[in-house]
């Protein structure tokens, strides 16, 4: 899990996974906007992931 920390003051705000994610820092009052970078890769069908 990837730990989410504000841009500004830099206090950790959740740990996890995000495809695109708006949280307020309740330290600093700073609006953080965030985005992954790409999407998990599905399998196409009839295909596992290893």
């Amino acid at each position: 899990m990837n730990e989410i920390r504000c841009g500004n003051c830099r206090k950790k705000l959740a740990e996890g996974e995000y495809i695109r994610l708006a949280i307020k820092c309740p330290r600093c009052g700073a609006f953080n906007q965030l985005s992954a970078q790409s999407a998990p890769k599905e399998p196409h069908e009839g295909q596992l992931l290893r």
